[in-house]
């Protein structure tokens, strides 16, 4: 199987320039996968396979400027070539240089730190764009680093793996980074880039592949999915199919006509199957208003998720009668079906999707026209959104009536009443497609880790995540064929109104499951820091703020791969905080006084010592000083395999205050002699 993928990947990677934005001169005959670019950053002091098509049988030559090398090879009679190449320390400019009797030149490329940033819309929002992070403007006119590299991967689902022609880049290959490329990029993988960048002073390229509003089994593969309970029979039955997309649409067609079947058995908004509140006759005087646009949970369906149906009544003047009306009603959340005196003219889906629809000329009358939306939500926020000036219906530029205002609605029925929806195969919901259609095509290329930011569409399923998120670390480690790569994640935000007690909280759930990874492999996390705001996308996460996720993690990123100087344990400083739990520093001798009654630890310079994990509790102070405490749920100070403390996650009242600005960087390095 490892075979097959390796073969598939390379005889794919090969051709994705040749589509999507080729950084070759147009008379070039070798193309070259989308990574390899002008201005690309490659991971130093590693191996590296370059590899293209050229012409069937002929010889091709490879010249690299950071050691002058030359190297050649033959393509096969595909076309296919490849060549392994040591990459530098980190460093350039450097050129490198591709030729089958015309050259191709890669210009700018750089030796440092490569970095895959993925996950949901936490890891996706950009700087700039629909993000706006606090003092984005500054931000953005600030960013020029030249040294720091920015790829995007353009968004695609996949029931089956793709190979490297099909990845593409929004960006046309990787860019510099500068006021004019990074707004639309990840701001947590730029913020991440620049305190590398600056802390380790050499050359940092990130890839942004990320999806908004996406769950964790999208970005998992099939064959990891076996080993995850609930996942077997779903990847059982594409097997069966085998990964065809003709066929697997045709089996989703099946089972969602099968759903509708039993939808209309609990919709009151249908009767013997059919939809009856669509029709101009319909008596909706019991109906309650609402303004449009608007999302529901702030306009009196606090929490619902389901089933609503909407309805207006409009007046069509005489000189549009029997003409196509272009309707347009908003950014609808999730998906819609539209009717128009009785008919159904048009349906949608996608949270954050402006719908835009023609309203047929034959069903076009002057006068009274009814209108009729059924919303479906499948969780979180729901309705009709957007802005007021985008809801209206229009005949030309000139000639529109605006739809906003009120509309009477009627709930349907409820998700807690609706069997689960089949997905859609090619939905970014579904099972395994982003693993296919954006993290399988860049696999050979070179990364030193990644970080990860997701988790809101899990929520409600922590029991499920605690075992899919694991299996999704170690595939993504097995897949990109570094065992033991660093993977960082960040936890969930505290989203829910603050209360002093989240009872039976999902968010906390999630974010329990989450903290569970840490113990299974050497998987090391970022915490999210309690903020006083509910909002999925804390506006701090940028780096001045006072609360960066980018410099948080980093500063894991530096303690646990020793990249900066170790001193050993003597850096673990404390002061008394609770009972008699302290930390006593004389100036080479180091006293450490645990939970056990009398029982004392002494170790100095020449004799380290391995302490008793269960003895410490507590987290780290600013300053580098470490506070051991006993509180209320607290849990023992964790080390990774890498060496480094890291604390255990003690789920907080949300809204309540959490040190995070007090998570320092410096002094907290575990020498690898020690061990906790």
């Amino acid at each position: 199987m490892k075979t097959f993928q390796n073969i598939t990947r390379r005889i794919g990677f090969c051709a994705v320039l040749a589509c999507t934005g080729l950084q070759t001169p147009l008379q070039a005959k070798i193309t070259l996968p989308a990574f390899f670019t002008d201005n690309m950053i490659i991971q130093q002091q590693t191996t590296m396979t370059l590899f293209g098509k050229a012409k069937p049988n002929k010889k091709v030559s490879i010249e690299t400027s950071w050691n002058n090398q030359h190297y050649e090879t033959k393509a096969d009679a595909q076309g296919n070539w490849q060549v392994a190449v040591s990459t530098p320390t980190a460093g350039g400019p450097y050129r490198i240089t591709l030729s089958d009797g015309k050259k191709t030149v890669l210009e700018n490329v750089m030796a440092g730190e490569v970095w895959f940033c993925s996950g949901q819309s936490n890891m996706e929002m950009p700087v700039a764009g629909w993000g706006k992070i606090k003092n984005y403007e500054q931000e953005i006119a600030a960013a020029d680093y030249p040294g720091i590299r920015l790829f995007q991967v353009k968004k695609r689902t996949s029931v089956a793996p793709l190979d490297a022609y099909q990845v593409e880049s929004t960006m046309g290959g990787w860019k510099e980074c500068s006021p004019s490329t990074v707004p639309e990029f990840s701001a947590v993988a730029y913020l991440y880039a620049r305190e590398l960048h600056q802390k380790l002073n050499v050359p940092v390229g990130v890839i942004d592949c990320t999806w908004g509003g996406t769950p964790a089994e999208a970005w998992t593969s099939s064959e990891s999915h076996k080993q995850v309970m609930g996942y077997q029979k779903k990847v059982g039955k594409l097997e069966a199919l085998g990964f065809d997309r003709d066929k697997i649409m045709a089996e989703y067609g099946k089972e969602q006509a099968s759903w509708k079947a039993e939808i209309s058995k609990i919709d009151k908004g249908y009767q013997n199957g059919k939809a009856c509140w669509i029709g101009e006759n319909v008596d909706d005087n019991d109906w309650q208003q609402m303004e449009l646009p608007g999302y529901w949970e702030g306009k009196g369906l606090l929490n619902f998720d389901g089933v609503v149906w909407f309805r207006k009544q409009i007046e069509v003047p005489a000189d549009w009668a029997g003409k196509d009306l272009q309707l347009n009603p908003g950014t609808i959340d999730d998906e819609d079906i539209v009717y128009w005196n009785g008919e159904q003219i048009a349906s949608g889906a996608g949270y954050n999707v402006q719908r835009h629809y023609t309203v047929p000329a034959r069903l076009v009358k002057a006068g009274r026209n009814t209108l009729a939306i059924k919303v479906s939500d499948n969780g979180g926020e729901g309705g009709i959104a957007g802005k007021a000036e985008d809801m209206n219906l229009k005949l030309s530029d000139q000639a529109s009536l605006s739809l906003a205002g009120s509309w009477k609605y009627r709930v349907g029925c409820s998700l807690a009443d609706m069997p689960p929806a089949p997905i859609y195969p090619e939905h970014s919901s579904f099972p395994s497609v982003l693993f296919n259609g954006m993290v399988h095509p860049c696999l050979e290329y070179p990364v030193k880790g990644i970080i990860w930011y997701q988790g809101c569409n899990n929520v409600g399923r922590a029991e499920e995540y605690e075992s899919l998120f694991q299996t999704l670390i170690t595939d993504w480690r097995k897949q990109f064929g570094q065992p033991d790569m660093p993977f960082y994640f960040v936890q969930l935000a505290n989203y829910l109104d603050r209360k002093l007690v989240q009872a039976d909280s999902p968010w906390a759930a999630l974010r329990e499951a989450q903290s569970k990874s840490t113990t299974s492999g050497s998987h090391r996390y970022g915490r999210q820091y309690r903020h006083r705001r509910s909002t999925r996308h804390p506006p701090e996460e940028q780096a001045r703020s006072g609360t960066p996720f980018g410099r948080h993690l980093t500063g894991r990123y530096l303690r646990t791969e020793n990249t900066r100087p170790s001193t050993g344990i003597r850096q673990l400083y404390g002061r008394k905080r609770q009972g008699t739990h302290f930390v006593h520093h004389p100036r080479y001798r180091r006293t450490l006084r645990t939970k056990q009654r009398h029982q004392r630890l002494h170790h100095c310079r020449a004799r380290p010592c391995v302490l008793p994990r269960r003895s410490l509790y507590g987290r780290r102070r600013s300053g580098g000083l470490l506070t051991l405490c006993q509180s209320a749920g607290s849990r023992p100070l964790r080390m990774g395999r890498q060496s480094g403390v890291y604390p255990a996650y003690t789920d907080q009242p949300a809204g309540s205050a959490f040190p995070y600005r007090q998570l320092v960087n410096h002094h907290s390095t575990i020498n690898k002699s020690y061990s906790l």
